[in-house]
């Protein structure tokens, strides 16, 4: 009996030492996730003020520009996306439509008809997991137990709406007359 307890001295530091690398990466991976999920809400709210602007607007000189802009502005308004454009390379990407074509702020081309369809699109492309890490500097790729770490991706949000009218039966819009 005495050799039994003896040698069980040492089983809380091996599972200590057996189950931390696994807790380890459950909290980074939580982490990274949590980071994800703020980028992604961010992108479509930004997405969705840009669609706004168009559906409630569209007589607004340079619509396009204006949508775009906003868009940019809100989405640089939260820290995790500024950083990682402004810091570590990633490439903010703002794409609206109208009725299904691109929409510049061209008056001749551009014309907003009461119901058409807005869409605002957001990519942010280049962005790295874990880019945080390692004191501000990127992460590459790993191998190992934090393989996830360095892996680069696009993040995407698209958000729907529609040109307000008074009434259905309102003349189109023109947004330069």
């Amino acid at each position: 009996m005495v050799g039994l307890v003896k040698s069980e001295r040492g089983a809380i530091l091996v599972q200590i030492a057996l189950m931390l690398p696994i807790l380890m990466i459950v909290v980074v991976g939580a982490f990274e996730i949590w980071k994800i999920v703020n980028i992604k809400q961010a992108l479509n709210e930004a997405a969705y003020e840009g669609v706004r602007v168009i559906a409630m607007h569209p007589n607004l000189p340079d619509a396009g520009r204006a949508a775009e802009a906003l868009t940019r502005r809100y989405a640089l308004r939260n820290p995790i996306v500024a950083q990682a454009v402004e810091s570590y390379g990633g490439t903010l990407d703002v794409i609206v439509r109208v009725g299904g074509r691109p929409l510049y702020g061209e008056c001749e081309i551009n014309r907003c008809w009461c119901g058409d369809t807005v869409e605002v699109t957001v990519h942010l492309s280049n962005y790295r997991v874990g880019q945080d890490l390692r004191g501000g500097r990127a992460v590459g790729p790993q191998t190992g137990w934090f393989s996830f770490l360095g892996l680069a991706g696009t993040l995407t949000a698209n958000a729907p709406g529609r040109v307000l009218c008074e009434t259905w039966r309102d003349p189109p819009f023109v947004p330069c007359d």
